[in-house]
């Protein structure tokens, strides 16, 4: 039995989430809407993490997609540190961490997506970081201060964003990556091959066409990086951009249908095989032209 009843629930703090609730107000949805994240902050540009906000150039309140005044003027309910745990389709309920259920009237999934994480021995040692959040972004500004080397893993944006930010900051940088040419997958390999030598111009010292057999440590903390073809590098601090995958877990457990991609399933009005449910941002999947 629900707790309370809101018409319009967005899961998920991201643009996705951030740009439905805002899009709601504008076409004059009247109504409930709450915005439930995990997160401890309100949404915020996500791709001031590994650029801006880790240099330390925009100021936290500037990341923010809105004021906190927003909300309150336009009447939309912020959840943060609060996770969507079970949802029910069938009752159009939804289970949250603050231990309260509730009922809605429409339902957007906005829950992006989750990093991936290294398998490999010594990657529980200290010093390992991944990127995602702003809390990731003060660790890791922290962690290498006075840093002699770091190691970057991956080849794609983040890693490479993270590298360029880090030698702004000083850093000495080497990238190791799955890729001849860092970017290849993203913009291919003559365009790739001109932002490696942007990086390399800065410093940046890149491997391609390796990848991460192990990390090495000495009191529990991370100290060289070893690869497949027999390189040790060391590293007082590691970076990992190794990827991510579509948070679908919450859709998943309530029976949404999931594509081949590994994403919700959607049709071109963002409509899951859930009624009244819809799904938007990295963790849907749907037909683009």
């Amino acid at each position: 039995m629900a707790d309370r009843s809101i018409d319009h629930v967005i899961v998920g703090g991201g643009v996705a989430g951030f740009s439905c609730a805002k899009a709601l107000r504008e076409a004059g949805a009247e109504g409930t809407i709450a915005l439930v994240t995990r997160d401890p902050d309100p949404p915020y540009d996500r791709t001031a993490v590994s650029k801006g906000y880790l240099q330390g150039a925009t100021p936290r309140e500037e990341t923010m997609l809105a004021p906190a005044s927003w909300f309150v003027e336009q009447d939309v309910e912020l959840l943060v540190r609060t996770s969507a745990l079970a949802l029910d389709p069938e009752a159009r309920t939804l289970k949250l961490s603050n231990k309260t259920t509730v009922q809605y009237g429409q339902l957007l999934l906005a829950t992006g997506a989750n990093i991936r994480r290294l398998r490999v021995d010594g990657s529980d040692l200290d010093g390992i970081h991944y990127v995602r959040a702003l809390g990731n972004a003060d660790a890791i500004r922290s962690d290498v201060e006075g840093a002699e080397n770091v190691v970057l893993v991956g080849g794609s944006y983040i890693a490479t964003e993270v590298a360029a930010s880090l030698t702004t900051l000083g850093r000495r940088c080497a990238l190791v990556m799955q890729e001849s040419v860092t970017l290849e997958r993203a913009v291919g390999q003559e365009a790739g091959r001109f932002f490696q030598k942007v990086l390399e111009d800065h410093g940046v010292e890149v491997h391609g066409d390796d990848e991460v057999e192990r990390f090495e440590g000495e009191d529990g903390r991370v100290t060289a990086v070893v690869t497949k073809t027999g390189k040790r590098l060391p590293a007082n601090a590691v970076i990992v951009g190794a990827g991510v995958m579509p948070d679908v877990m919450l859709a998943q457990r309530a029976g949404l249908e999931i594509g081949p991609r590994g994403g919700v399933v959607t049709d071109a009005s963002l409509r899951t095989s859930a009624p009244g449910v819809f799904a938007a941002g990295d963790m849907a999947e749907y037909e683009s032209v």
